[in-house]
């Protein structure tokens, strides 16, 4: 439970970033993924690592970096690697839980904003601090 928390920290310090810059720091995303590599050596310790558990908790996150690079970054590629860092320490299940929290909440803010604020289809906004609510939620959950 402890790296969940560190990497909910990193991801709330990415959150405020992104939301003030929709962009993010390079050293979030590695401080996350260095977390989840220490999180991955404990358990190797522990004689408790699941190797395909571990590369299937990934593959959200490539697949993020995909859609990141097949759409000329409409989702940025520092929401992907964000997912991806993250994933060792969720386990596949809960990082599926978690972006399918956070792809729902920023469906919802999308459609008000484009009913409230008449935005337009190209309008982007942060997706970080989505992740962020989604993560503390599985966390609760």
């Amino acid at each position: 439970m402890s790296f969940e928390i560190l990497v909910l920290i990193v991801l709330l310090i990415a959150a405020v970033e992104d939301f003030f810059r929709k962009e993010i720091s390079l050293w979030l995303p590695m401080v996350c993924g260095l977390i989840s590599l220490i999180c991955v050596m404990v358990q190797y310790l522990n004689a408790n690592l699941d190797y395909a558990g571990v590369l299937a908790s990934m593959i959200p996150g490539a697949i993020l970096l995909l859609v990141a690079f097949s759409t000329g970054q409409e989702i940025g590629y520092g929401d992907g690697l964000m997912a991806l860092a993250m994933a060792p320490v969720l386990g596949f299940d809960r990082t599926c839980f978690v972006l399918i929290i956070s792809m729902t909440l920023s469906s919802l803010y999308s459609i008000l904003y484009l009913i409230i604020k008449r935005g337009g289809r190209k309008s982007s906004f942060p997706f970080i601090p989505f992740l962020a609510v989604g993560m503390g939620v599985a966390l609760l959950a």
